[in-house]
């Protein structure tokens, strides 16, 4: 009941939950530009997705190859042959990577892209670093000991690791290779011949006709820099087996 002289205050109707949900879809509800906004992004992506995995834009025309020393570029390349053609997006780096597997001095290879239409073939050659005599020519061996490739003669920058084992002994071979692994590239190429008496007698012949007593394996890295300096002054010979206190003749 109401009282005389007192009036009741206006309660607005509370919407309906329906109404309320009818409500809150329009205030989240994209807008007509939003929708054709995102249209447009959606089929750019396509667009872009065929241009550069269907279409001949992006084809592979060219390839260029780095890295080589030892092997013939055009044996590199042709092992991408079967990539011409191709969008650079799909190339098969597995099938280029297979098709060198037969180049002896190809160790490693990334295979780049240079758009539009080129594909990189950036080689890391395997190092020989010593050679050993086989059958008529001679085995190339890496620095982990693998062989590389044989050839007839061991080439100018790589030194002829020449041991008779049955004096020697099978520890002066490795303590031959070794060292012959262990030299840095410039003083490698001027060594022609790296042999052994003993593991712990190793010697080498320089392309100049000089002598180096290395002794054995052991502090190889430090022999080698003792050797540079003696280097700078002429002779007959050098002495580097106890490099703290080298020696020439």
């Amino acid at each position: 009941m109401v009282r005389p002289g007192r009036t009741t205050p206006f309660l607005p109707r509370r919407p309906s939950r329906r109404a309320r949900l009818a409500l809150t879809l329009r205030r989240h509800a994209p807008s007509r530009r939003s929708v054709l906004v995102a249209t447009a992004l959606v089929l750019a992506l396509v667009a872009a997705g065929w241009v550069l995995l269907a279409s001949p834009v992006t084809a592979v025309r060219e390839v260029a190859v780095t890295g080589t020393s030892r092997t013939d570029p055009e044996a590199v390349r042709a092992a991408a042959d079967g990539q011409l053609g191709r969008p650079l997006l799909r190339v098969d780096e597995d099938a280029v990577r297979a098709g060198l597997s037969g180049l002896p001095y190809v160790g490693t290879v990334r295979v780049g892209r240079d758009w539009p239409h080129g594909l990189v073939l950036e080689v890391t050659e395997r190092v020989p670093v010593a050679a050993v005599p086989a059958g008529e020519g001679v085995d190339l061996l890496d620095a982990g000991g693998a062989v590389i490739t044989s050839v007839p003669q061991a080439p100018q920058d790589v030194p002829l690791v020449s041991v008779d084992v049955a004096t020697a002994g099978s520890g002066a071979v490795r303590a031959a290779g070794e060292v012959a692994a262990s030299l840095p590239a410039q003083l490698r190429a001027d060594v022609a011949e790296v042999g052994a008496r003993s593991a712990d007698d190793v010697r080498l012949r320089l392309r100049e006709g000089q002598e180096v007593r290395w002794g054995s394996a052991d502090g190889s890295a430090l022999k080698a820099r003792v050797l540079q300096v003696l280097r700078q002054r002429p002779a007959q010979g050098y002495d580097v087996s106890a490099p703290t206190v080298p020696a020439t003749w």
